[in-house]
């Protein structure tokens, strides 16, 4: 299997749980592995890791999180240009497919250093979906960036609605599911809570409500503190 954390740049670095990424080592000319606890080297991917624990696993925007944040089919891929974004999608979707773990997801973040606002992102994340759509159908893309507007259900077209930030993240991010193991996933949700909204609506708008309950000061403050830590002083 391949690395949970990998860094694409002008040289890179790779992070791993374990050592068993050697055919993908060998492919892109990865140096040698360190471990993903040693995070310090690569802050960009330390705030990552931060906003999942403390606010998707904390606060339970997604009961999935947990386990897919600690299984061996979770994978942080850094980008440091963002003229790369898409041909790492194309990469990762493509070992997507192919994995034999439970549930696999990929996130494939943008360094803090690199600068790329909200509409040019969204352009690339369609354009990539698109791509895999015709290359990788079986693949999902889920767009994530610190500045979206989510228009989905229940939210509100107010920018500083605090239930945007169920679509923000520290950096622009784009994870990458298995569509059958997210429909899977909605499912179970629905039948566990008995829900009579399909898939897993009423998670969603739940979501919505426990974030309008934090706030949108305090959530900006933890957008600030995440993104000041991936920073140079």
């Amino acid at each position: 299997m391949s690395s949970p954390v990998a860094c694409w740049s002008p040289a890179p670095r790779y992070f791993s749980h374990n050592v068993q990424c050697e055919m993908t080592s060998q492919r892109w000319g990865l140096p040698a592995m360190v471990s993903l606890e040693d995070l310090t080297v690569e802050p960009t991917a330390k705030a990552t890791m931060a906003w999942i624990d403390e606010l998707v696993i904390g606060r339970r925007l997604c009961p999935w999180a947990s386990s897919s944040r600690h299984g061996p089919g979770f994978r942080l891929l850094m980008v440091s240009a963002v003229s790369d974004l898409q041909s790492v999608a194309t990469y990762a979707a493509a070992e997507l497919v192919t994995s034999n773990e439970e549930r696999p997801t990929t996130l494939i973040v943008l360094n803090a250093s690199a600068a790329l606002d909200c509409t040019a992102f969204a352009k690339l994340c369609t354009d990539t979906a698109r791509e895999l759509a015709v290359n990788e159908p079986e693949i999902d893309l889920l767009g994530f960036h610190p500045s979206r507007v989510d228009t989905g259900p229940g939210c509100l077209r107010n920018a500083e609605d605090a239930a945007h930030y169920s679509v923000r993240a520290p950096f622009p991010t784009m994870q990458l599911l298995r569509r059958a193991d997210l429909d899977a996933a909605r499912c179970e949700y629905a039948m566990a809570h008995r829900s009579e909204l399909p898939g897993a609506l009423e998670l969603l708008k739940g979501n919505k409500r426990n974030l309008r309950e934090i706030g949108r000061k305090a959530l900006h403050r933890a957008l600030c503190r995440w993104q000041a830590n991936a920073l140079p002083p």
